[in-house]
């Protein structure tokens, strides 16, 4: 197995390839397939004595479907801890700042996000006594329906904010060690996991499978036209030949209409 295809080093039960793809439906239409992504999961360490001193995960997304082909769209989720200061940030790699958005934007809203940051939230809570750096909510980004996804969406990981008004429009997150974050796993309702040699391997069975149909299919093609050619070229000597199907249907024909004519014939 390739390295790049191999399980990551994310916690159980989160042991996803360091390359996937991710199938993403509608979130309110299960039925309608949305986009392919493609993700792939690097985690940097500088280590002392065994033990992480700094750490870094990068969740790097580049959407596949022929709906959004690439290089457009590309997204990445970054999540740092520093041992030193016992911080952790889901948002970033510095202390101060930092945000997560899904692009394109038409793919926001159907749990894509949830799925990457729960993979984040999973890794974060290895170091369970470090503190969480406040997450910085503005208020150009909280009106809306779009204002409300975004509360909900740090919200169902455990963060509470402390919001500058009631229409939480903007606000920062409060102090909480990683062990009290809460993953959240409602993405699975529409996001489904596939490893690459898996789903490459069943695309070229299907493939297969499809030439192999499309060949029969010309192979009866051609017999239909060479039998209709020999029909235009030879009408009588192919009539000839078609006597046992004739003779077949006819037969075929007066049982139909003997069995019929009895019960009628019983009415007089």
């Amino acid at each position: 197995m390739l390295p790049s295809l191999e399980r990551s080093s994310l916690r159980d039960p989160y042991g996803v390839p360091r390359i996937h793809l991710l199938e993403v439906r509608h979130r309110t239409d299960p039925e309608h397939n949305l986009a392919w992504i493609l993700v792939e999961v690097i985690e940097e360490r500088v280590t002392f004595e065994g033990r992480a001193h700094e750490a870094t995960l990068r969740l790097q997304c580049q959407p596949v479907s022929p709906t959004y082909p690439p290089p457009a769209g590309a997204f990445t989720f970054v999540a740092s801890y520093w041992q030193h200061m016992s911080a952790i940030k889901l948002t970033g790699t510095s202390l101060d700042g930092g945000a997560v958005f899904v692009d394109p934007g038409e793919l926001r809203g159907h749990r894509v996000g949830t799925y990457l940051m729960d993979l984040i939230v999973n890794w974060a809570r290895q170091w369970p006594e470090a503190t969480v750096q406040p997450i910085k909510l503005l208020a150009d980004q909280g009106r809306g329906a779009a204002g409300v996804r975004r509360n909900r969406f740090y919200e169902q990981f455990g963060l509470r904010f402390a919001y500058t008004s009631d229409q939480k429009l903007a606000g920062e997150s409060l102090p909480m060690p990683a062990g009290d974050l809460v993953q959240c796993r409602t993405w699975e309702q529409n996001i489904r996991i596939h490893e690459v040699p898996t789903l490459l391997a069943h695309q070229f069975a299907t493939e297969n499978a499809t030439n192999e149909e499309i060949r029969q299919l010309r192979n009866v093609q051609r017999d239909l036209m060479n039998e209709r050619r020999q029909a235009e070229e030879r009408p009588f000597i192919w009539l000839y030949h078609q006597r046992p199907r004739l003779i077949g249907g006819c037969a075929l024909a007066a049982l139909v209409v003997l069995v019929a004519w009895r019960p009628l014939a019983a009415m007089f």
